[in-house]
């Protein structure tokens, strides 16, 4: 019998509450987890550590229907109180700003500059009666400065008066105060200048962009960064103006902090754009540079220079992220070794012998934690999710190896429904290619995987070739093969979980983000195995791609890298790696999803996929558009919910028992 399902939908709206049959597991004291649950979850980021390290500030963010609730936290790292600001758009702007004396943070409470005290346990706030962004404090603590509309204020807390420092055409783009607060240091998108309390210098004179990070210790010299498109090295200016180069290796250097004693600075070095494969690397002030913690074959992000005059960062490996630890004689060691709880976001603080860092897993959402690099402990700092964990069922995920068909070792997790009967099984791909899973519950990552067992289904996600933390020779290996040498890992590990004995081989089904849909619209164009799949915001053409990213990016030097040029100087390439290439193969019933406004996959390509399949075959296929998403669908919660019925729906069509 025929079954052909064309669905545009140009808008959506919230779905009531029971349209769409639910499958849930009966719990003793807990319920399973649901859609509408996403609105409970509260993911803390920025953490930022007082400069006494007592106290540690954050950001959190929460959904609600039509957008995300954003607040500001406070809590003490000895677990003795926790507070949160009222919201519903409170930011750090990035980061909370810890006063000098550790007492007071700065922060943005619906554009208008507020300060958080705290006195005891208790926390005071007070707005300052101006609206700003990118607010800095001196480091008198006496006066604050910050950006409005594209210019520099500053704000003094003694007497409230506001002087604007800064009239140049260009907004101003990132700043820092001199040490002993006498002088800023800011550059606009092209130089940097001084403002030294008596005037403006203009300390370079470049056609490129020249972004402030810091000044040296000894108020020597400002380090700055120049961007030449994907291109930027390390650079240092005197206030008379005095310039000089540190690096010039191919590729982009960003610059991350200066050493204690103002002799060195510590840097993530890009050698390709494509693979964001960051590594952590030192210059010194005559351009003497080398790579610390070379042996460790893994992408390295963001090394902060502590006082205590190590360097810590954030390392990928075997699906897991941790904290490591590097010394200049370039020994290093895993902080957080053999916590299978990665550490769930680049950002992180290191102040004496304290981190503070986001950690969390599959069955226990991200949370807020400090490591004392003495006592060699941990404790959890804040427990924004102790009542979604008292209410909600979550499974425990299990960690399996496997080895593909030529011996590779490959890491994956699965979700096992309870019960001994055989189940159906969804495979979820990764975005990317160049990321990894992990086994991390939070608001961007786990969530579906949770809900998908909940509803009776196996759920398994695998690192196959192309994931970081198992060495770049592993990441590189679908360079120029993309769906060629990653789509069998996956194969293989259907093999692998269906001689588990508890996977129903006659229902799998397939789905994915981003690359994680251009898997999906792979699989389904080589293969008949999977029952039903959901594609979204899938890459489907890549010459098209390759337009779109340079249109909306002004760069597709990642393409280039990936696929050995253009698609005029490798058009074989690109069409060999494009799912719609082979699109008359189709079988699958698939449920295309994609935000109208994605300018990182145009929605074409799912319009092309379900074209292609409407006009080929007779397989079942639907598109789902939504007018104000963009990459991902989740900007309004309403939206994210919707969604998700929509796939669970799916799925239940074609794979639960009496269909």
């Amino acid at each position: 019998m025929r079954r052909q399902l064309l669905v545009l939908v140009l808008v959506v709206v919230l779905l009531v509450s029971g349209v769409f049959a639910f499958f849930y597991m009966r719990v003793e004291g807990k319920r399973p987890i649901k859609p509408e649950d996403i609105y409970r979850l509260r993911d803390p980021y920025m953490p930022v550590l007082s400069e006494n390290g007592e106290l540690l500030a954050y950001q959190v963010t929460q959904k609600y229907e039509n957008g995300s609730y954003r607040y500001v936290g406070i809590s003490s790292t000895d677990g003795g109180f926790e507070w949160l600001s009222e919201g519903p758009s409170d930011y750090g702007d990035p980061a909370p700003l810890w006063s000098p004396d550790s007492r007071k943070i700065l922060y943005s409470s619906d554009g208008e500059i507020s300060i958080a005290e705290v006195n005891g346990r208790e926390v005071i706030t007070r707005g300052l009666g101006v609206n700003g962004t990118m607010l800095q404090w001196s480091p008198s603590g006496e006066r604050i400065a910050y950006l409005s509309e594209g210019q520099l204020f500053l704000l003094d807390l003694g007497t409230g008066e506001t002087e604007q420092l800064t009239s140049i055409p260009g907004a101003i783009i990132s700043y820092a105060w001199s040490p002993e607060s006498g002088r800023i240091a800011f550059s606009d998108l092209s130089n940097v200048y001084l403002w030294d309390g008596k005037g403006i210098k203009q300390l370079t004179d470049s056609k490129e962009m020249d972004v402030v990070i810091d000044w040296s210790p000894d108020e020597d010299y400002v380090c700055f960064m120049r961007v030449y498109g994907t291109e930027a090295d390390i650079r240092i200016v005197t206030p008379s103006g005095e310039e000089k180069q540190l690096t010039d290796q191919p590729g982009a250097e960003t610059p991350l902090g200066w050493s204690p004693d103002g002799e060195m600075i510590v840097y993530n070095y890009h050698d390709v754009i494509a693979l964001q494969w960051p590594e952590v690397w030192v210059v010194d002030l005559n351009g003497n540079r080398r790579q610390l913690a070379s042996e460790l074959d893994n992408p390295s992000w963001l090394p902060l220079w502590s006082s205590n005059n190590k360097i810590y960062f954030r390392a990928v490996s075997e699906g897991t992220a941790d904290v490591y630890e590097v010394s200049m004689n370039d020994s290093f060691r895993r902080i957080t070794e053999g916590e299978r709880s990665p550490i769930a976001s680049l950002t992180m603080d290191a102040k004496n012998n304290t981190i503070a860092y986001k950690s969390g897993n599959i069955n226990r959402p991200t949370e807020l934690y400090v490591y004392d690099l003495e006592k060699e402990t941990k404790r959890q700092v804040t427990h924004l999710n102790d009542d979604f964990l008292r209410e909600i069922e979550l499974l425990e995920p299990v960690e399996f190896w496997f080895d593909a068909s030529d011996g590779t070792p490959i890491q994956g997790w699965y979700l096992k429904p309870k019960g001994e009967e055989k189940h159906p099984l969804i495979l979820e791909a990764h975005g990317g290619p160049y990321g990894a899973w992990s086994n991390t519950l939070q608001i961007s990552d786990g969530f579906d995987f949770q809900l998908l067992a909940a509803n009776g289904y196996g759920v398994a996600w695998i690192n196959p070739r192309g994931s970081w933390g198992y060495g770049r020779d592993f990441v590189e290996a679908i360079r120029g093969a993309w769906g060629i040498s990653d789509s069998q890992d996956f194969l293989d590990a259907t093999d692998f979980l269906s001689r588990e004995g508890w996977v129903d081989e006659d229902r799998l089904g397939f789905t994915g983000l981003s690359y994680g849909g251009y898997m999906t619209n792979w699989m389904i164009t080589h293969t008949d195995r999977f029952k039903a799949a959901v594609s979204e915001a899938g890459i489907a053409n890549l010459t098209r791609r390759y337009s779109t990213i340079l249109n909306n990016f002004g760069d597709a030097s990642a393409l280039d890298w990936s696929f050995f040029g253009s698609p005029a100087e490798s058009p074989e390439i690109y069409e060999r790696c494009s799912p719609v290439t082979y699109v008359k193969n189709v079988t699958t019933p698939t449920l295309f999803i994609h935000g109208v406004k994605d300018l990182n996959v145009a929605i074409e390509d799912s319009e092309e996929m379900v074209k292609g399949i409407t006009d080929n075959t007779d397989t079942s296929v639907a598109l789902i558009r939504y007018p104000d998403e963009y990459h991902g669908i989740g900007t309004k919660g309403k939206n994210y919910v919707d969604r998700t019925y929509r796939m669970i729906n799916w799925f239940d069509s074609y794979l639960m028992d009496g269909v």
